[in-house]
């Protein structure tokens, strides 16, 4: 099986400026977990960044493909490991992916390697579309009347 990466040695740190800010991306990302107060709803825990509710909770009361993915992240990041799944599924497991190449690239540009996919990802990130988009589309036809009543976050729209 060949491997799915490509790290190149030697390359300038002004070649590795994107390993270095995907790092940079992840370091912004958990903080904002980690200040958070995931709500107890299982979603919805972004608008306490002053975000919107969810155009989709709100039209239909039912949840988009992302629902919940902030609260997952929230919980992941506090060890909440069943809460993260219940909010959504993938939450966890991405977070832990973004984490690896996170800390992949942070290494890359530490030791001044270019860390690069390989063109057998393309695959890869395209089955976890599909899969992303069927689990959403499962929740979307099965979580009728979602946690959060629609008029309750219409309230809260109007009182910014």
């Amino acid at each position: 099986m060949a491997s799915m990466l490509t790290i190149r040695e030697g390359v300038p740190r002004r070649q590795l400026g994107s390993q270095l800010g995907w790092f940079l991306l992840w370091l912004g990302t958990t903080a904002v977990a980690f200040y958070l107060s995931p709500n107890s709803a299982g979603h919805g825990t972004h608008q306490s960044l002053g975000l919107p509710p969810c155009p989709s909770v709100l039209a239909v009361g039912r949840p988009c493909p992302g629902c919940g993915l902030t609260t997952s992240f929230a919980l992941t990041v506090r060890g909440s490991l069943g809460e993260a799944f219940q909010a959504h599924a993938l939450g966890t497991f991405f977070y832990v992916l973004f984490s690896t190449a996170a800390f992949l690239g942070v290494w890359g540009f530490a030791t001044r390697r270019s860390v690069e996919l390989n063109r057998s990802w393309d695959r890869g990130i395209l089955v976890l579309l599909i899969v992303f988009l069927g689990y959403g589309g499962i929740r979307f036809a099965t979580h009728a009347d979602y946690a959060t009543p629609r008029e309750e976050m219409m309230r809260g729209l109007w009182r910014r």
